[in-house]
Parts: C-alpha cells; structure tokens; sequence
C-alpha cells in the first residue's frame, strides 16, 4: 500500500513540476509580447494551439477507441476458436477484465501524442484561416497564389492527421481481433472472420480515399519541383508525372472500392489488384516514365523543350520581385573610343576585374595556407586607397579550420588554436612573372608590397569559426606557481 503511495505521489510531482514548467515559459512569453506591444499575437497562437490539440485529440480518442470496441462487440457476438492458429494467447478472464481500461488507457496516450504534433501546426492553421488573395493565378492550374502560399500547407497538414489517424484505427482494431477472436494466423496464412474482415476493410478503404486526396495534393506540388533547369514545374513534370498522379488519383479511388468489395469474398484478389495497381503506376509513371522522358526526351534537346517554363519562371520572378513594370531602353553602343576617351576613364581600366574567384582561391589554398590548420574558405572584392589611388582588389582571410587541427582535444581547440592570421590581397587584374597572382600582403607574419599595414592580423570571427574560444585570460593557480597567459 505505501509503494502505490509513494508511486502515485512521484507521479503527480512530476505531472506538477511539468506544468510548472510550461506555465512559466508561457508567462514569459505574454510578458515579451505584451513589451513589444503585440499581446494579439500571443493569445491566438495560444487559442490555436490549444484548440488544434483540444479537437484532434478529441477526434483520434473517439475514431479509435470507437473502432476497438466496436472489434470487441463483433468479436465477442462470433467468438469461436480457431484450432489451426499459431499464436496461441492465454484465455485469462482476469486479464480480460481489464481490456477495457487497457484500450482506454492506449487511446488516450495516442490520442495525446497526435494532438501534440498536430497542435505544432498552428501556424498552417492560421495562415489557412487568415489567407488574403494575390490576385495572381499560377498558369498551369489556374489558382490564385494565395492558395499555394496559405492554404495548400494547412491541407497537407489535413491529409497527414487522416493517414495517422486511420492507421491507429488500423492497428489497435486489429490487435483487438487478435485477442478477443476474428483474426487468426495460420500456416496457410492470416484468416479473418467476417465481421473482421468488413471492418478491417472499411478503414482500409478509407485510407486508400485519404491517399488519393494526398495524390490530389501532390499535384499542385509540381509548382515546387527543381527537377528541370529553372525552379517549378517544367516540361517533365507537365507531360510525364501530372498525367501519372492523375492515373493515381482514379487507382486509388478504384482500389478503395476493390478493397471494400474484397471484405464479401473469400479471396483477396480484388484488393491485393488494387494495391498493386497504386504500386504500379507509382513506379512507373513517377520513377521509370518521368526519368525516360527527362534523358533521352528533354536532354538532347533541353532548352527548346523547357523555353515555355523558363519564360514563365522569369515571368513570375520578375513579378515577385516587383520588377514587372520596369521599362526597358536601349542604350546604343558608340564606337568612338579614342584616346582622351580611354585617359578620361583610366581609373575605372586600372579596376576591372580579370581573376576569377575560383581559380584564385585554388591558388591561395596551395600557396598561402603555410600552415594545414589554416584554411580559405572565399574571395572577396573591396576597394582601398593605395598609392594615393582608389583600387579595386581581391582579398581572402585566413581562418582557422578546427576540423584541420593535427589533435582535436578540447585544450587545442578552445586554448591554443584560437584564430586565423593574417590574409592575402592583390589586385584584381595583375598577374606576377610566374603567371600568378600578383600579392600585395602575403606570408605570415602578413608582410605587404605597399604602402599598407595589418595592424591586427589575428581572426577570431570568420565564416568557418563557429565555436568559442578562450583568449587574452590568465589561468589562477596556486601561490608561488608559474602563471599561465592565453593569448
């Protein structure tokens, strides 16, 4: 008796601290969005969240727990046994008292775990219930981009909670048949009573219904696609894969009506044709077809094929960027270069760029690195005042590559390797003697050819260097030790 006490007291000091928990972070919230002004915000995220988890658990807890006990009633009306079964369960009638608060108790627990992913999508919720119209419809389907945007996310949503939800029911009705009688596993294979088999049946086929809406869906997706040479639907997708999620849509539709059908026979022909009908057509129509089409159709001949989609895709970028309406002009070219022409715009010849990042940076890695921890990682263009003269110049930091590091102990990599030294900077359009580029600060320590100094050349902050360091500290140790600097 005091170890159900002291069970049931742990249990609800950790149900308490938890709420405790969540309660703070939530009051902190408020206090941060009330600061800023915005309590709005907070009370409706709050409202959908709670709300979303409210209903679909609510929804999960009824469809399920309805389902299984609807198993024990028809199991219980034809309970017989079946003597070719390989799993035998223990026929216990004390156990079998508490099945009832054993389904109960699952249901709720599902039921918790599913409202608690659908609740995280509260955000789909509210751009579905608060969608505003672009008054721009996409080519292919004729919708408004809204519906892409605030309303589609929230259906996949939709579409994810039915397969999850029919599933559960799937399984926990099945596992009922199992232990009250009507599904039996043999030699010869699964046997299911016919109350079983109706039941098992319906909730298939209304999977099946929910797989074509989620076809349905994958339609619409095709404005996503990056498969052809521009973002969004190309001409692969148009001619092979829409035709093939169409075929899908009516396969599933079909094979939920053959899966129903399959519960009044004895055999399960019909729905296994159907299954492999939907199996079939995946394959080949979004595997095989599309990836035929795309080689030996588009490849050859890619930019006659995708030069509608292109257009479009520059069409529609030129609108989302908001650089529909620019007017374009045309700016005639003279050839009357002479010249004054040529000393008039000396500086901006001196400037023009000649290096290619990419070649440059190989340079740099094969010369510059001096040391195998330090690494490049870009090149950059900037403009200095050297010589008295504005240059344009190309210039890449050596940084610390922790990953590069002959040791990676937490003392090397936190203490003693701390930072980068030093860069390279040249000028954009020089080449050396040797055909390389031309340095103007070079070497560790940095030494320059000009007139420049790198009064700092240490590199704590860089784009690889993303952990911490400890620098320009002093270690405490006992009286009458030998201090320790970090520099």
């Amino acid at each position: 008796m005091k170890s159900r006490v002291w069970l049931i007291g742990l249990i609800l000091l950790v149900v308490v601290l938890g709420f405790l928990n969540t309660a703070v972070a939530l009051w902190v919230d408020w206090l941060w969005f009330q600061e800023l002004g915005y309590p709005i915000l907070f009370t409706r995220s709050l409202v959908a969240q709670i709300g979303l988890f409210v209903l679909s658990g609510l929804i999960v807890f009824l469809l399920v727990y309805s389902s299984a006990q609807a198993a024990r009633r028809l199991a219980r009306q034809r309970s017989q046994i079946y003597y070719e079964n390989i799993i035998d369960l223990p026929q216990l009638e004390g156990v079998r008292r508490f099945i009832r608060l054993i389904l109960l108790g699952v249901t709720l627990f599902l039921a918790y775990l599913v409202a608690g992913w659908v609740s995280d999508g509260w955000q789909e919720y509210l751009k579905f219930t608060h969608s505003l119209p672009f008054n721009i419809q996409d080519p292919l389907f004729q919708r408004d981009v809204g519906f892409y945007m605030f309303q589609l996310p929230f259906y996949r949503l939709l579409c994810q909670f039915g397969f999850l939800t029919l599933f559960l029911m799937f399984l926990t009705t099945l596992l009922v048949y199992l232990v009250e009688g009507g599904f039996w596993l043999t030699r010869r294979g699964p046997r299911l009573a016919r109350s079983a088999r109706i039941h098992l049946s319906v909730i298939a086929a209304m999977f099946l219904v929910v797989l074509s809406l989620k076809y349905r869906l994958d339609i619409f997706d095709l404005l996503f696609s990056n498969r052809g040479i521009v973002y969004g639907a190309s001409y692969t997708d148009i001619k092979a894969e829409l035709p093939a999620l169409w075929a899908l849509v009516g396969a599933s539709l079909v094979s939920a009506v053959l899966v129903f059908l399959s519960a009044f026979r004895r055999t399960y022909k019909l729905a296994i044709g159907g299954i492999a009908l939907i199996i079939l057509i995946s394959m080949g129509g979004r595997g095989i077809y599309p990836e035929f089409v795309q080689r030996f159709e588009v490849g050859p001949n890619e930019i006659s094929r995708e030069k509608p989609y292109i257009k479009l895709g520059i069409q529609f970028t030129r609108m989302a960027y908001g650089i529909d309406q620019v007017q374009e002009e045309e700016f005639p070219a003279r050839e009357n270069l002479n010249q004054e022409v040529l000393k008039r715009n000396e500086l901006t010849l001196q400037n023009i760029r000649l290096w290619d990042h990419r070649p440059l940076l190989r340079t740099y890695e094969q010369l510059q690195v001096i040391r195998p921890y330090y690494d490049f990682v870009d090149v950059d263009n900037d403009r200095y005042m050297i010589g008295g003269k504005y240059r344009q110049v190309s210039l890449s930091p050596r940084e610390i590559s922790s990953s590069k590091l002959p040791s990676r102990i937490w003392i090397n990599e936190h203490l003693t390797y701390t930072h980068g030294y030093g860069l390279c900077l040249g000028p954009v359009n020089q080449i050396s003697r040797e055909g390389l580029p031309e340095l103007m600060i070079k070497d560790i320590p940095p030494t320059a050819s000009e007139n420049i100094k790198v009064t700092r050349p240490q590199i704590y902050y860089g784009e690889i260097t993303d952990s911490y360091c400890f620098v320009n500290f002093r270690l405490l140790w006992p009286k009458d030790s030998i201090p320790l600097y970090i520099m």
